[in-house]
């Protein structure tokens, strides 16, 4: 009786891991439907395989099931409430349901017990971005830098964030680090020469924008900027034109960035500015107000 109810036993094991490992399958070819059955038979089978537990709900999450995986991550922390997966899983489960406090206090939770989880300080940080509190997300993500110095997605997003706080320096100084291991980020190289055009070293801005433009030379917004700073920083008028023309060969059409333009004192070739960006129906109306009467 022994020897046969192991090997019974054994079946049921291996026909549940079957199932597991067919919805395995399924779910890393992002079909999530499949992957949501073939888990729930593999726990029909054996209710205990914790494995299938835990798929099972980032299937329904991916499905957009969020309270019915959040009854089996809960079910998963009462059995383990130490388990970093079940509880980084839970807090992503509580974002995507709007609960953004309990999947902070969750999160936080997680680096009291493992300090070192850079996927807890990161999602911590985004969450702290997505409220405003941008002081408190750049905090979780340089405190990443102490675990992975190299981790680019972290230092792309503080050389975001020290921009939006007015921090051009810091953020030039995370977005240089940034671009040693991305070089080709063109997002980057833009946002890297707006920081230094805020320093006003307009050097270094024409640079970015010149490497940004070698990856993708219809960048208008970045054809338009270094117009900007040729016209009126570094007087250099015919690259300046040659910018400006380029922009607007793109598709630049941003009528306030134009006006912010054109009211500069000292914007050098302003009727040649004007008649190109006449061309293309983009200079502003200066007939002023109608004094005709009624």
């Amino acid at each position: 009786m022994l020897l046969a109810g192991c090997a019974g036993s054994s079946r049921i094991d291996n026909l549940a891991a079957e199932y597991y490992n067919l919805g395995n399958s399924y779910f890393n070819q992002e079909k999530y439907s499949q992957a949501v059955t073939s888990y729930e038979k593999a726990l029909k089978i054996d209710a205990e395989l914790l494995k299938a537990r835990f798929n099972l709900s980032l299937a329904l999450i991916r499905l957009n099931r969020a309270a019915e995986a959040e009854i089996l991550l809960q079910e998963l922390l009462a059995e383990d409430p130490v388990n970093i997966s079940v509880l980084e899983i839970l807090a992503y489960n509580y974002h995507i349901q709007g609960k953004t406090d309990e999947a902070i206090e969750l999160l936080e939770n997680v680096l009291e017990k493992s300090p070192e989880s850079v996927s807890a300080r990161y999602n911590l940080g985004i969450l702290f971005w997505e409220i405003g509190k941008k002081s408190e997300a750049a905090a979780a993500f340089t405190a990443i830098l102490d675990y992975a110095p190299d981790d680019s997605r972290t230092l792309f997003n503080l050389g975001r964030l020290f921009f939006e706080l007015n921090k051009a320096m810091e953020a030039v100084s995370y977005l240089e680090e940034y671009l040693q291991i991305e070089p080709t980020d063109v997002s980057a190289c833009l946002l890297l020469a707006k920081s230094y055009y805020v320093l006003k070293r307009y050097d270094k801005a024409l640079e970015a924008y010149d490497l940004a433009l070698s990856f993708e030379q219809d960048l208008a917004e970045a054809w338009f900027e270094k117009a900007q700073i040729l016209l009126t920083e570094v007087e250099d008028p015919e690259q300046g034109l040659l910018s400006l023309s380029l922009a607007l060969e793109a598709g630049f059409e941003d009528l306030e960035a134009i006006a912010v333009l054109l009211d500069f004192t000292n914007l050098l070739e302003r009727s040649r500015v004007t008649d190109l960006l006449e061309e293309k129906n983009l200079a502003p109306d200066f007939s002023g107000p109608d004094f005709s009467g009624e």
